[in-house]
């Protein structure tokens, strides 16, 4: 349940309606409160609150409110062009960042809540010509001109923030801090399982014939998942009395009849437990960033596969993605990854992830796809190995130097396939050798350099 809690969470964060709505219902709160004050406080003719007739009043709120929906349309167009712009410079993907940025938000919900107070006083003022005549609610009126005077500041601090959101190395730092809140998530974990390698054998009740003793649990419908509830898959699993197989994990796409999970034993496998087992998986049109730890990085590599495409030709853009990959990459290698089996109360295994992000899946996910399009940059080889030695200083267990040196052979081999001019293949060479010396380093016992821990 919280699972689910969060993941709609989520979306409506991502979206442009939550924040703006929640403004308006302040703003419709606030009117409602200084009107009934202007009923009951009495502040005379010196106060500093507005002190004009009730004509006046009526034109003032009347000219504001048609100005903030006017100015919010404005700020609305700008949204969109900026969207369409980083739609097409850096990818669809990305747009969600835009969507969930909290500046965006909270100005197009100023501009909206300023209009929604402006218009309830309004229709609150009666009375003539004169200030004597009829019921002028000058509190009221006096807050609304200053919210009128915050739009302004907001506007201003929106035309800045609209700048330089779109700016290539802002949101590359902006989409690099997301994945790194995902690895924290993920290292962290969702359940009190301990850490890889403590405890991540097979199960004594479960028998080695598993594979083919366990039933598979379809999924009903199609999408991604986006997050998968294992507190309640194990707590399902313990009232069942068995151990869950968990095939999908977030961020793979699963179309009806795919195995979400398999059974074991699989002889109360019915209807009802295959419908509790989905109502555990979350699925979507699209990915998001709750529980999916390599779609930030994704982001990343499609911001940096595009800009090293021939009708863009940004291998700045590119190098800003390979640093901020390199950096996240670095947080993850500084934790443990969680164990794939989750238990119950009572220490019994019930829940084993058999699809699980790993290290080495990690360093494909993010350096792949780049090298396969770095093609002629040699700027761009350079700097990807580069990062494969600073990786080298943190490589803390064998696994990470055998993957890390893998990445570091195939860059160097693509990049001989691809560049002729001997003396960038020199600048190439060189890098490799450092890289390979930055890990062979990290064989040293602890306390010999940063991030020297020995062997695993």
């Amino acid at each position: 349940m919280a699972t689910r809690a969060l993941n709609l969470w989520y979306e409506a964060r991502s979206s442009f309606w939550l924040v703006p709505l929640l403004m308006a219902a302040g703003a419709a709160a606030l009117s409602t409160l200084t009107v009934w004050l202007d009923t009951r406080v009495d502040l005379g003719d010196d106060s500093v609150v507005y002190g004009g007739s009730a004509d006046g009043a009526r034109e003032l709120m009347a000219t504001l409110a048609g100005s903030m929906i006017t100015v919010a349309g404005v700020v609305f167009s700008v949204t969109v062009v900026t969207l369409s712009l980083t739609s097409s410079q850096y990818g669809p993907r990305i747009l969600r960042n835009f969507m969930r940025d909290p500046g965006n938000q909270f100005v197009l919900g100023t501009f909206i809540a300023t209009f929604l107070y402006c218009l309830l006083v309004l229709r609150t003022i009666r009375g003539g010509e004169t200030v004597d005549e009829g019921s002028v609610p000058s509190i009221s009126i006096s807050i609304g001109i200053a919210l009128a005077i915050l739009s302004i500041v907001v506007l201003i601090y929106f035309i800045h923030h609209a700048a330089s959101s779109i700016q290539a190395n802002n949101l590359v730092a902006v989409i690099g801090h997301d994945l790194d809140r995902s690895i924290e998530r993920f290292l962290q974990g969702e359940t009190d399982s301990p850490r890889a390698g403590a405890a991540d054998q097979m199960p004594e009740q479960a028998p080695r014939s598993y594979e083919t003793g366990a039933i598979p649990i379809a999924a009903n419908g199609s999408g991604y998942v986006t997050a998968v509830n294992l507190q309640g898959l194990i707590g399902l699993a313990a009232e069942r009395d068995m151990v869950l197989l968990v095939d999908q994990r977030p961020g793979q796409y699963v179309i009806p009849g795919t195995a979400l999970a398999r059974a074991w034993p699989g002889g109360d496998v019915g209807d009802e437990l295959a419908a509790s087992i989905n109502a555990h998986f979350i699925l979507g049109n699209v990915r998001t960033l709750e529980q999916d730890v390599e779609f930030a990085a994704d982001q990343l590599v499609e911001m940096a596969v595009r800009a090293l495409s021939p009708s863009v030709n940004d291998p700045f853009t590119a190098i800003a993605c390979v640093d901020r990959l390199g950096s996240s990459i670095a947080g993850f290698m500084r934790g443990d990854c969680p164990s794939a089996s989750h238990y119950d109360a009572e220490g019994r295994v019930r829940v084993i992830t058999t699809s699980h992000v790993t290290f080495r899946g990690m360093m494909d996910a993010a350096f792949n796809q780049i090298r396969q399009n770095a093609g002629s940059h040699v700027s761009v080889w350079v700097r990807l190995l580069e990062t494969i030695g600073r990786l080298g200083l943190h490589a803390r267990t064998s696994e990470h130097r055998g993957v890390l040196a893998h990445h570091a052979e195939i860059m160097v081999r693509g990049a001989r396939a691809s560049i002729r001019e001997p003396n960038d293949l020199r600048d190439l060479e060189d890098r490799y050798e450092k890289a390979l010396a930055s890990i062979e380093r990290a064989k040293a016992p602890a306390g010999a350099g940063p991030g020297r821990a020995g062997v695993a």
